[in-house]
């Protein structure tokens, strides 16, 4: 039997590994590089699908850190159906490394043999040491010897008391083992009973103990080390605080109810992107924090929409509102603008052609209403008599270059119009004070 050392490993072709990850190369050989690449395998170098390997596959399924949950699920059936296979040519009724046991009548019952822990034999003859790392020796052991069709016994008590001693082994068998894995810190195993009374046995009876051997060789010099040789149900257990035996149509029922609760608790995670794994313990824990961490994240939320709206109102506050001028009141303010504009032009301010443009600047009915009207506008004053006031104060500059005989005609021209306007102002007085 060859050991599956790294080198052993690595000469296996690509086919021999349950999942080959993308972003490799192919070697000469047609083997994926780097090797790191290929990942659980379960065939040896002859293309046997070797048990241990294939049911450690599946215990390390979820391990896999580069695959996605929909690939562990396709790799978890595609081992469970090559599993499935190798129990029918092997003619073997056990079940998946995942714990999910057949049922097959009530003859069949599932147990807790041992725990993590340190053990004393009860008459003191041994100290034993028991980890996750023996169990997994134990069954992978198990599982080679079921290959080479080596069966792991059930008996009644060890045969190392007097009454156990007068019984043959044949006398004392009440089952085998059919299948064996761990769970968690616990080693479990199933066993299906031969007749009434062993099953009475069983429920009367309810602790075992497992017998190990160290290096264990079978009739054929098979070596499989340090091997679990037979259990026994005993009154006298190495191991206290056993479990009862269940049977299979209750187990299944329970680790169905457990996948169902699996799942809830997985979807919870991706829903709340929870990074601390979920059980039943904690769930309710983890939520509660969950929950008060959203409480204020909303609290956030609406405290940053609130402040928002407020900003809008005052923002809407103070734009103008919509305001409506009778036409009437237009056209008086439009006439009003269009004297003082004319006046403008008669004190020499702006010239005519300034004045006829502004004119045809406020008669456009667009801009009118916010020209003329400070309502419209929002200014203290109309924008129109903000710009007349500013004109009032302008001077006419003439540019041009001119000759002497120009300057002294606008100068006379200059004093003749001054001379008129003094006499028009000097008649609007006389007329004011009743004169005429």
């Amino acid at each position: 039997m060859a050991e599956w050392t790294a080198k052993y490993m690595n000469d296996l072709p690509d086919s021999a590994f349950l999942w080959v990850s993308l972003g490799g190369d192919k070697d000469d050989e047609g083997k994926t590089t780097p090797r790191r690449l290929r990942h659980l395998p379960y065939k040896d170098a002859d293309g046997k699908v070797d048990l241990p390997h294939l049911r450690n596959a599946l215990v390390r399924i979820d391990q896999l850190k580069d695959a996605s949950n929909t690939t562990k699920k396709q790799l978890r059936e595609r081992a469970e159906r090559i599993l499935a296979k190798e129990k029918e040519r092997l003619g073997l009724s056990f079940a998946s490394a995942t714990g999910t046991m057949e049922q097959v009548g009530n003859k069949k019952y599932i147990k807790d043999a041992i725990h993590v822990g340190h053990y004393k034999h009860p008459n003191g003859s041994f100290d034993v040491e028991i980890d996750t790392v023996r169990m997994d020796r134990w069954i992978d052991a198990f599982w080679k010897m079921q290959g080479n069709g080596v069966k792991v016994p059930v008996f009644a008590d060890h045969g190392d008391d007097t009454a156990s001693e007068r019984q043959s082994p044949t006398e004392r068998t009440r089952g085998y083992v059919t299948d064996m894995f761990r769970k968690d810190d616990t080693l479990y195993y199933v066993q299906e009973f031969g007749g009434k009374e062993s099953e009475t046995l069983a429920t009367t009876v309810d602790q075992v103990s497992i017998n190990v051997d160290p290096e264990f060789v079978d009739g054929e010099d098979r070596k499989y080390g340090e091997a679990i040789t037979h259990i026994a149900i005993t009154p006298k257990p190495v191991v206290p605080g056993q479990s009862s035996f269940i049977p299979m149509s209750l187990y299944r029922v329970e680790e169905e109810e457990q996948k169902e609760m699996d799942e809830v608790l997985n979807k919870l995670k991706e829903a709340f992107g929870i990074e601390t794994d979920l059980t039943e313990e904690n769930v309710v824990e983890v939520l509660t924090g969950e929950h008060s961490k959203l409480t204020a994240k909303i609290a956030e939320m609406t405290t940053a929409r609130d402040t928002i709206q407020a900003s809008l109102d005052a923002e809407r506050e103070q734009k103008p509102k919509d305001v409506t001028i009778e036409p009437e009141v237009l056209d008086v303010l439009s006439e009003a603008t269009d004297a003082k504009l004319d006046n403008l032009v008669s004190m020499s301010r702006i010239t005519p052609a300034v004045r006829d443009k502004f004119k045809e600047i406020i008669a456009d009915e667009k801009v009118q209403p916010f020209m003329l009207s400070r309502t419209v506008s929002g200014t203290p004053k109309s924008v129109v008599s903000q710009i007349l006031d500013v004109l009032k104060d302008n001077e006419v500059v003439d540019t041009t270059e001119k000759t002497g005989t120009q300057v002294l005609t606008m100068s006379q021209e200059q004093q003749d119009s001054e001379k008129v306007q003094a006499e028009s102002g000097a008649e609007i007085a006389k007329r004011y004070n009743g004169d005429e």
